[in-house]
């Protein structure tokens, strides 16, 4: 077993992946420092904005699990609160319109919702990010290269990791955090 430690400047980056299908279950250990950040992040190709995507990350000491199928995300929240400095075990699955999270081994907390779409599975073809998201992504689609920060990601998904948290959701100029939320949140 291997273990490392994210700053919230530092990524394991996982080559392109290519998943579709049914079912993606992600299985990790971590030992947080921080009350909030990224555990995984992968997205459906050209942009991380649009599309497809999945993200495993803590939040004000809370786990959480988001995943799209293309027509908005889905958010499903551990009802236990993690600690600084003890270690968790989380498992995370989506499949089609269903998604659980439980951690070390409890009872898993369980979501169920209709799809709008007639798509029953994740469509992702990026490299995933373990760890944090960088600043700044670049996008080679049908135009000209774009640069994306990873403020501009998740609020061009139209909501935020505040607006989670908050249970509202904000508007594009709200500030959003990936990686770090800073204290004040």
């Amino acid at each position: 077993m291997h273990s490392w430690n994210f700053d919230g400047k530092s990524a394991i980056i996982l080559p392109k992946l290519r998943i579709l299908h049914n079912r993606i279950s992600i299985y990790v250990q971590i030992q947080p420092l921080q009350k909030s950040g990224v555990i995984f992040y992968a997205w459906q190709t050209d942009s991380p904005t649009k599309g497809d995507f999945i993200l495993l990350a803590l939040a004000n000491s809370r786990v959480f699990i988001s995943y799209s199928l293309g027509d908005g995300p889905m958010t499903l929240f551990s009802h236990e609160e993690i600690i600084a400095r003890r270690q968790y075990t989380l498992e995370a699955i989506c499949s089609g319109e269903h998604a659980s999270l439980s951690i070390d081994g409890a009872a898993p907390v369980v979501l169920s919702v209709p799809s709008e779409s007639s798509k029953r599975h994740l469509n992702i073809d990026s490299p995933a990010y373990v760890g944090y998201i960088p600043n700044r992504f670049y996008s080679l689609g049908d135009g000209p290269m774009t640069l994306f920060s990873h403020e501009e990601i998740i609020a061009r998904r139209q909501y935020t990791l505040e607006a989670i948290c908050s249970g509202r959701h904000l508007n594009i100029d709200s500030p959003a955090y990936v990686g770090y939320i800073p204290n004040r949140l």
